[in-house]
């Protein structure tokens, strides 16, 4: 169904607007629209509405003002909630809409500027790990009784050390007489082997061209620690546990700062939020000198919650509710709520398109017709219990629309399939089952199986085809009536009239077929011509009726022409729209028909494996390939021969704008 919308203006004091329109946007409830609309409303019942201040009839209106800029707090933000490992949700319970900007920005500073402090320590103390743990490089050298430090400022040599790979340490070693140094290999570091060069300083620069190429990752030696190899060692050994012993401390104090203002952190991103999804409806707040307008659309049954979320603001602002049939500037939107069983289906209405605030919400008819059509052309117990598996193994992993389809339209298959007596291609399974296990040989007798009962199926087929178009019938009658179109409604092909035709032209077949008494068939004849002449002269006399001129919108000869041709296009669809539904019939028979080719395929194989492999092969050949066809052609059934009929899905969805959802993103989605 369609839920009953509401219209709502909110009119208070400038100091009040952005408090009061993180409110509205909290409750999730309303959707927003541009201030002109409700500001006409007001104008135009200004003397029933009491209290709402007089400049909003004479002032000139402006749009609220710019906000201060949240994109560096934005960032800092991000920052401090990735340092964190913080998830991106929304703590809405946490809002304050009280809280400005201003101070929004303030706190995030503070929050951030201590983290910024925290964090540098700890970045500083890991880069000075990495670079002492780096001096375990001279381990190579432990056994030398020689103090380092000699090796710093030589007149005549230069030492380094530094890193190659294996590949450039072999080509070193092939042309080692080329090399103007001593290189001397000492340990591993990170899995790369480790070298102390010495070279003349006269040759330092061909040595310096030579380790260029072979990608020498020189290391920086820090003096401080250098001394005879084993004391330097355990200098940097004491050096590495103290600093390990400092990480260790401020990892603590990390973990404080994080069970202190991770509460504030979580609040300032909702918040942030808030304020970006604020600054998505600016333009859509109206402000004279003293007072704001804003206005929207709610759903009725929500209005008193929504009342209540602003309670805090009584008495400083007007809260004005009118009926939909009041607002004739704007387009009402339209917010389905079906049962849950049907619910899956809404997305595939609005695939088609939103439905119109006055249309019937076809979801529930949709539902029922797609579950039929579809088990109907893919009967089966076992592929349709694939159907449902996968739609259900989707849902545990998120809830969506294709999940709840897939595990409905997986229970119709699997209920068509009993009917049929099919398990993964395989018939007589089931009925052989039962039968044997109530010996009972009449239990034969409920099953309907295709490719025995030909000429049975396909008449079901068309019937309950017809049994749709007559629904169909049925919401459109409703849908012209509900919006005022007579002449649709009454007289048109798809309305009333139409109707009596339809099921005039279905009375002639039959009593022909049957072979009726002559005055009978004359009678529903004299009734057939009755709705054609209405269907020819509908325009005319619907305006009659209601009393608006000219009877003729374009002329009558060419009203007549045209009506002629439509006349000769209704008699064609309501065949073709009949026959159309053979199709149903005649994917049932191909169902079996595609299994009946896959097992003659394994008989010419003639062997265990070949059978095997033919059963999966032409399983997952049907389940995929065939599947998709049926679920195409289902919709092609729906939306072509039902919809066309009495569906415009010319509507607006209600958009309830929310935390972190804006106006943009809105729009962008639907």
């Amino acid at each position: 169904m369609i839920e009953k919308m509401s219209f709502i203006n909110v009119v208070g004091m400038v100091r009040d607007v952005e408090a009061v329109m993180k409110t509205l946007i909290s409750t999730g409830k309303v959707n927003i629209v541009k201030s002109e609309t409700g500001l006409k409303v007001i104008r135009d019942n200004y003397e029933e509405i009491w209290g709402v201040p007089s400049e909003f009839l004479t002032d000139t209106m402006k749009h609220l003002g710019e906000p201060l800029e949240i994109k560096e707090t934005e960032k800092k933000l991000a920052v401090l909630m990735e340092k964190l490992s913080m998830d991106n949700a929304l703590h809405k319970e946490m809002i304050v809409p009280k809280l400005t900007r201003a101070k929004l920005i303030e706190d995030v500073d503070q929050i951030y500027d201590k983290f910024a402090l925290l964090n540098a320590k700890i970045n500083s103390l890991i880069e000075t790990y990495a670079a002492v743990n780096r001096q375990k490089i001279i381990a190579g050298l432990e056994e030398v009784a020689f103090n380092l430090k000699k090796f710093r400022n030589l007149s005549h040599f230069d030492i380094r050390f530094g890193m190659m790979d294996h590949e450039y340490q072999k080509r070193l070693e092939l042309n080692y007489e080329n090399v103007n140094a001593l290189v001397f290999r000492l340990s591993d570091h990170d899995g790369e082997p480790v070298f102390m060069v010495i070279t003349p300083k006269v040759l330092e620069h061909q040595t310096n061209a030579l380790l260029r190429s072979m990608y020498f990752k020189p290391i920086e030696i820090l003096w401080e620690y250098m001394d005879y190899p084993k004391v330097a060692l355990k200098m940097i050994n004491d050096k590495l546990l103290s600093i390990q012993d400092e990480l260790a401390d401020l990892g603590t104090e990390l973990e404080s700062f994080e069970e202190e203002n991770g509460e504030l952190i979580k609040k300032a991103y909702t918040q942030l939020q808030l304020e970006k999804t604020l600054d998505s409806v600016r333009t859509h707040i109206s402000c004279t000198g003293r007072h704001f307008l804003t206005c929207g659309w709610v759903p009725t049954v929500e209005v008193e919650n929504v009342k209540k979320a602003l309670n805090a603001f009584m008495g400083r602002i007007y809260f004005v509710e009118h009926s939909e049939k009041l607002i004739n500037t704007e387009k009402v939107p339209t917010k389905l709520r079906n049962h849950p069983f049907f619910r899956p289906f809404e997305a595939l209405v609005t695939l088609y398109g939103t439905p119109s605030y006055r249309e019937a919400d076809p979801t529930s008819f949709l539902a029922i017709s797609y579950m039929i059509l579809f088990g109907a052309m893919f009967g089966d117990v076992g592929q349709g219990f694939i159907f449902a598996l996968v739609g259900y193994l989707i849902s545990r992993k998120k809830s969506t629309a294709v999940s709840g389809v897939l595990i409905r339209i997986g229970l119709s298959s699997m209920l068509f399939g009993f009917v049929y007596d099919s398990m993964f291609g395989i018939e007589h399974l089931i009925s052989g089952a039962l039968i044997d296990l109530f010996n009972n040989d009449a239990l034969e007798h409920l099953f309907l199986r295709p490719i025995e009962n030909t000429n049975l199926v396909l008449m079901i087929s068309v019937g309950a085809g017809i049994v749709f178009l007559l629904v169909s019938f049925v919401y459109s009658i409703v849908n012209k009536l509900r919006t005022g179109d007579i002449k649709e409604g009454i007289f048109g092909r798809n309305g009333i009239n139409g109707l009596v035709l339809f099921c005039g032209l279905l009375t002639l077949g039959g009593m022909t077929y049957y072979e009726a008494p002559l005055w009978s068939i004359r009678i529903v004849m004299a009734v057939l011509g009755l709705t054609v002449l209405l269907l020819i002269v509908r325009e005319p006399l619907s305006n009659s009726l209601v009393g608006k001129r000219p009877l003729y919108h374009e002329g009558a000869g060419a009203y007549y022409m045209e009506s002629g041709f439509e006349l000769l296009e209704t008699f064609l669809s309501m065949l073709s729209n009949g026959i159309s539904f053979i199709r149903v019939g005649a994917f049932a028979l191909n169902h079996v028909g595609l299994f009946i080719a896959f097992h003659t395929i394994a008989e010419m194989i003639g062997t265990g494996a070949g059978d095997v492999a033919m059963f999966l092969v032409g399983n997952v050949v049907v389940i995929a390939l065939e599947g998709l066809i049926v679920f195409i052609q289902g919709l092609r059934l729906i939306y072509y021969e039902m919809f066309s009929k009495y569906y415009t899905g010319d509507g607006k969805a209600f958009l309830g704008i929310d935390v972190g959802v804006t106006i943009e993103r809105q729009t962008d989605y639907r």
